[in-house]
């Protein structure tokens, strides 16, 4: 699925279910080997990577800062801050564009896969064993015949934020 049809797809469709039902909608993504997921009440928007300007002493997994409708944002990218290679080339990365509390902030990724409706009762809590990683996850949501990670964004945003403010 191409960044502009799931943008659309996000622009344009009501995200929030009807309540009652159970369900909620994932975008999954890969970054490197790795699937992860995202609930899209928190996915603003799906863009392919622009232009990045780059900062003097931010966290090491902020590349830097780019324009969207005249406003400023924040790129953080999840391969520097999970630790792993990108598999393609850097200009097909993706951008996933998230708001929280307000704040909007893009994350890098390698691709997009698509949006998925679950219900509430195929996510999982997080093993203890996962627990104690270093990879930030809210839960894990069994998806078909498969485990999609959950990222906690809000964590990794607390965390670039955090390490931005103790160095300057």
């Amino acid at each position: 699925m191409s960044s502009a049809s799931l943008s659309n797809i996000l622009l344009d469709k009501e995200i929030l279910l009807e309540s009652g039902t159970n369900e909620f909608e994932v975008l999954v993504f890969e970054v490197a080997d790795y699937t992860f997921g995202i609930n899209v009440a928190k996915v603003r928007e799906v863009l392919p990577k622009p232009s990045i300007t780059t900062l003097a002493k931010a966290h090491p997994s902020v590349r830097g800062v780019f324009k969207l409708r005249d406003i400023v944002i924040p790129c953080v990218s999840l391969h520097d801050h999970l630790g792993v290679e990108a598999i393609c080339d850097e200009s097909e990365n993706t951008i996933i564009l998230t708001d929280f509390n307000q704040q909007q902030t893009a994350f890098i990724v390698d691709k997009v896969e698509k949006i998925y409706r679950i219900s509430w009762e195929t996510v999982l809590a997080v093993p203890s064993l996962m627990a104690l990683a270093q990879t930030p996850v809210t839960s894990v949501a069994r998806l078909d015949e498969r485990l999609v990670v959950m990222l906690d964004f809000e964590m990794i945003i607390d965390q670039v934020t955090d390490q931005r403010l103790r160095s300057s």
